[in-house]
């Protein structure tokens, strides 16, 4: 029962912060003057995102691989340019980041220090939602089932470390560091191109920003995929009703489709879209399924 409930905190938070985020990430392109509409746009999506799944919309990968090359493409594009380009600052750059670390331990002490580590690990711990999603997609996997569950798994595995180390690097080698209504992948990219063409630059920001926002909006399908399946398995061990279980029937699937969607939209009122506070509820499904799965 606690694993369920976790579940679906989780799935509900994954629409919600996959809609905010894309959001953020179109809007850091967009004129200043647009940004008092980034809520109303985020509201928005869930909703449009309810009415495709009311219609039917399924688990499509063909139409998805394009999008997903794009983002991969430009991103990976933006890490090696940014390595490439700042080549020499590297050896500066792990001598400047020991100095830092021993400094924030002097300042900190060694407890303060892991309390700050584990405080960054827990804010970034929703990138977890994809392999719980293929974890709890597996009846609908093409078989072998197992085996090509643990191939998505070490697909993901190493492109997201990849990814966020490439990234990382980035932002330490541009100095990347806040700027109000810009998430800080696109005060990157504005970064790396700003020696281009102004049209070449602008253009590679918008594509960039732009296959980020789409991949986050279809992340959001998540909940609304795996939601009613959780509703399903609970509803077997008679902690909702015995209907959930008949994910066959459209008016079942219907009731959980709007459930989460439901709960999506609560959570973004509440937040006001604030992806900071979205990714701090994270925390708390995850540590939840961690306890129960060890129970």
């Amino acid at each position: 029962m606690v694993s369920g409930c976790a579940l679906l905190i989780d799935y509900a938070l994954t629409i919600t912060l996959s809609i905010a985020s894309g959001a953020d990430a179109l809007f850091s392109f967009l004129p200043p003057g647009w940004r008092s509409l980034r809520f109303a746009f985020a509201v928005a999506g869930v909703l449009v995102l309810i009415v495709l799944n009311l219609r039917g919309v399924r688990e499509s990968v063909l139409p998805l691989i394009p999008i997903f090359l794009l983002f991969l493409a430009t991103h990976i594009f933006a890490i090696f340019y940014a390595l490439a380009s700042n080549a020499p600052a590297i050896g500066f750059l792990a001598g400047s980041l020991s100095t830092d670390v021993k400094s924030a331990t002097g300042e900190l002490g060694a407890l303060g220090m892991v309390v700050l580590i584990l405080r960054s690990y827990g804010m970034g711990a929703g990138t977890y939602t994809g392999i719980e999603a293929v974890s709890n997609g597996l009846p609908v996997l093409r078989e072998p089932k197992m085996r090509t569950a643990k191939t998505t798994m070490r697909y993901m595995a190493v492109s997201l470390a990849v990814m966020a180390a490439g990234l990382m690097l980035g932002y330490l080698l541009y100095r990347v560091g806040p700027v109000a209504g810009k998430t800080l992948n696109a005060t990157l990219l504005e970064k790396i191109s700003a020696g281009w063409s102004p049209g070449l630059g602008r253009a590679f920001v918008l594509v960039t920003l732009v296959s980020e926002a789409v991949l986050l909006f279809v992340a959001a399908q998540t909940g609304f995929l795996d939601g009613p399946r959780v509703l399903a398995n609970m509803s077997i061990d008679k902690w909702l009703p015995s209907q959930f279980s008949l994910l066959s029937e459209r008016f079942v699937i219907k009731n959980g489709i709007l459930l989460m969607g439901g709960a999506a939209i609560v959570l973004m009122i509440a937040s006001r879209g604030s992806v900071t506070f979205l990714l701090t509820l994270y925390i708390i499904p995850l540590n939840l399924l961690r306890h129960s799965r060890k129970l």
